[in-house]
């Protein structure tokens, strides 16, 4: 029986700002990445009483499970899934231990970069083989190499050349090939794009959460003596029209508003639009930007179908409000699905 080989996440999980994260190493050590559920992380004891477990390894675990090949129905005229893997993405919450991969160390510089099997997982929902993908806040081109791993064509726009520098030296390092960057202000690069008549079959992207917030909890007060409460993050560039150096939250929304409305001429009729957003929590108020993006999008011709929450292990938590008042540890992203028109 050919078994398949499993890595134990034991040395890091990718995501967000992980680079010293320890707070929830208990939550992960004892996890593994299950084929039988696409990748969903289940605990090793679990695991090992499956009846695919072959044995373990230093750092993996041999699993005999082969999902059968299956050629998708003839009137799928969205992507090439099988109905088990449409069920699955359907699903509103997904939880993800993605491993260190596709040049992380590279990448994590960014500070907000996704897994590209995330953006792979995405983008094997809303596209079939061969067709375009769109980013237009690309960063360091995650959604870009997701595109890669399942054979889509992918067009990213960054304002910060040299996160275009740092995926061209991923993919020099992975043995991938690159795909088109543009460097530039998505807002101008769109419409440029619009006046060449390009069109794109899925756009889906990370853009900036909100403004840029103070730092709490992880100044150089804490910092010293709490590993879980350090961060090097700062800003993303100095550029004025970087999204995140506006002044307010309603710059923001008005800024992603102009951004939706020039989406809409370059994806598809009845396309697919998803955002990845986290909410935020500013001046003591809780505030769901995801909701009021989705609100915004709706201006401007797109029809919200629906929310996925992403829990990614590992995300770091800290004592905000102890011990006087809630605050949230804001752990989860939101999936935003937009369509393009009823």
């Amino acid at each position: 029986m050919d078994a398949r080989q499993v890595k134990l996440p034991l040395d890091n999980i990718e995501g967000e700002d992980t680079e010293n994260a320890s707070s929830s190493l208990n939550e992960i050590l004892f996890q593994v990445e299950c084929p039988k559920r696409y990748g969903q992380p289940v605990d090793i004891t679990a695991c090992q009483k499956c009846k695919h477990f072959v044995e373990t390894a230093t750092s993996s675990i041999k699993c005999s499970f082969i999902r059968p090949l299956r050629q998708p129905r003839e009137n799928n005229t969205m992507n090439e899934l099988e109905g088990n893997e449409w069920l699955f993405f359907t699903k509103s919450v997904l939880r993800t231990s993605y491993r260190s991969e596709y040049g992380h160390k590279l990448r994590k510089k960014h500070y907000a970069n996704k897994p590209p099997r995330l953006m792979k997982h995405i983008i094997e929902f809303f596209t079939k083989s061969g067709q375009r993908v769109l980013d237009p806040f690309a960063g360091v081109g995650g959604t870009l190499i997701g595109a890669s791993l399942c054979g889509r064509k992918a067009t990213g726009i960054e304002i910060e050349k040299k996160w275009i520098d740092t995926y061209h030296e991923v993919c020099k390092s992975e043995g991938i090939d690159t795909q088109e960057m543009v460097v530039g202000d998505c807002r101008e690069v769109l419409r440029e794009f619009a006046d060449e008549g390009r069109i794109f079959d899925h756009i889906t992207t990370d853009p900036p959460y909100s403004i840029a917030l103070e730092k709490t909890m992880c100044t150089d007060k804490y910092k010293k003596d709490w590993q879980q409460r350090r961060t090097n993050f700062d800003k993303f560039s100095d550029d004025s029209r970087d999204l995140r150096n506006l002044q307010t939250f309603d710059e923001y929304y008005d800024a992603m508003e102009e951004v939706g409305k020039l989406l809409s001429p370059v994806l598809k009729e009845k396309g697919y639009l998803s955002m990845i957003i986290r909410d935020s929590y500013y001046e003591g108020e809780y505030l769901p930007v995801a909701y009021e993006l989705g609100e915004r999008m709706k201006n401007v011709g797109f029809v919200l179908k629906g929310i996925k929450i992403w829990y990614g292990t590992g995300a770091r938590v800290r004592p905000y409000g102890y011990p006087y008042s809630y605050v949230p540890n804001i752990v989860h992203q939101n999936i935003i699905i937009l369509r393009k028109g009823k």
